[in-house]
């Protein structure tokens, strides 16, 4: 499996996924391949200077890999600074709602009917403090300087 950093359509891929639209420019993706097909990744974008929010989406079970999360993490928190990172969910995902909350995910609160009747929103959050993925040793990844893209185009 191999990680690319915008790679070209994997932003699109991801928040078509996601149910929202990829702004060239505006966001960034951070994404796994295998065999050059995107297997899943994550779109970071809304970047205020203190907060960012994330999209993720996946089709392959094992592509959100330690060296992946490590990556986002380290990139947003380290790199950027960002202090807050926040996701929503929709309440009918149970996969990515699971997939969120043991990775280490918090809930921020609960948009009502915001997918329509009874379909309400998650909204997440992750914060330096308690990203247990800032502590992993990347194995399949090394970073040749500090600067993945530049904050001034998030």
């Amino acid at each position: 499996m191999e990680i690319k950093i915008n790679a070209p359509g994997a932003g699109a891929w991801i928040m078509q996924r996601a149910d929202g639209h990829f702004v060239p420019g505006y966001g960034h993706s951070l994404s796994t391949h295998h065999d050059g097909e995107i297997q899943g990744g994550f779109v970071l974008d809304g970047f205020t200077g203190v907060c960012a929010c994330v999209h993720m989406a996946g089709e392959r079970p094992g592509w959100a890999t330690p060296d992946l999360l490590w990556m986002l993490f380290d990139y947003a928190f380290n790199q950027l600074g960002v202090k807050k990172l926040l996701g929503m969910v929709r309440s009918d995902n149970y996969p990515a709602l699971s997939l969120d909350l043991r990775g280490g995910w918090r809930v921020e609160t609960l948009v009502r009917d915001m997918y329509g009747e009874g379909v309400h929103a998650f909204i997440l959050y992750m914060k330096p403090e308690f990203c247990r993925w800032l502590n992993h040793v990347p194995k399949g990844w090394r970073v040749p300087s500090r600067t993945v893209v530049s904050s001034d185009t998030l």
